[in-house]
């Protein structure tokens, strides 16, 4: 009989965001949930993602360009470390 054990991952590819003073690390697709993932279709739900790194009180006052940028480069980490591309 076959068997397969899912270990956890100790290591987890971030991107890390500097604004201001502060560093921010937000995980990498590979490392978040499919149903986390899968929800990012809107600007809300990156909104809210994103907030669950970057403390509110920084991140609601970010512009959508900050907010698209943050997401491009998310994106773009998330492509280049694990092979993982993302639907615009």
């Amino acid at each position: 009989m076959a068997e397969f054990t899912l270990g956890n991952k100790t290591k987890v590819d971030v991107l890390t965001v500097k604004i201001g003073e502060g560093a921010y690390n937000i995980p990498l697709a590979g490392a978040i949930p499919y149903a986390k993932l899968k929800a990012l279709k809107n600007d809300e739900a990156i909104y809210d993602f994103l907030c669950e790194y970057i403390p509110e009180e920084v991140a609601e006052l970010l512009t959508i360009d900050d907010i698209k940028a943050i997401f491009s480069a998310w994106s773009e980490a998330t492509q280049k470390a694990e092979g993982i591309s993302l639907g615009e």
